[in-house]
């Protein structure tokens, strides 16, 4: 006489909902790691991480003889943005007030008082006035 159970293995676990969902993951892992490495480039993305962890617990739940419960987690560490350092520098408003004051194109790990020409993304900056001059494209 043929059984109608099957023996347990990851493709049965919550009727292969489970390992699809696994395998979701680790596309999606592969996927934001391979963004971030673009989006940050080669440097920043050196020692950076995406982690998938799939924890699956067998317990004996003593309901009856042969009661087990099979509890299957997906846990997920994805790379987020790399932190930067930027310069500012102290100076006081009109009213007297201390604040931090940055180049109007924006703050970089540059000194701010030093002028630039452009930007890290490539627009013009006005020399005379610190703006971000619009590419028009």
């Amino acid at each position: 006489m043929a059984r109608k159970y099957a023996a347990l293995e990851m493709s049965l676990i919550d009727e292969g909902r489970y390992e699809k969902e696994v395998n979701d993951a680790l596309k999606e892992n592969i996927t934001k790691l391979l963004e971030f490495k673009k989006k940050h480039g080669r440097d920043a993305a050196r020692g950076v991480k995406a982690v998938l962890n799939m924890k699956v617990t067998i317990q004996f739940d003593g309901v009856d003889e042969g009661d087990f419960s099979v509890k299957a987690q997906i846990s997920q560490t994805l790379p987020t943005r790399p932190p930067s350092v930027s310069k500012a520098i102290e100076e006081s408003e009109q009213d007297g007030q201390a604040t931090l004051w940055v180049r109007k194109s924006g703050s970089t790990e540059d000194n701010p008082r030093q002028g630039v020409l452009t930007t890290k993304a490539g627009d013009m900056v006005n020399t005379e006035t610190g703006e971000v001059i619009e590419n028009k494209k």
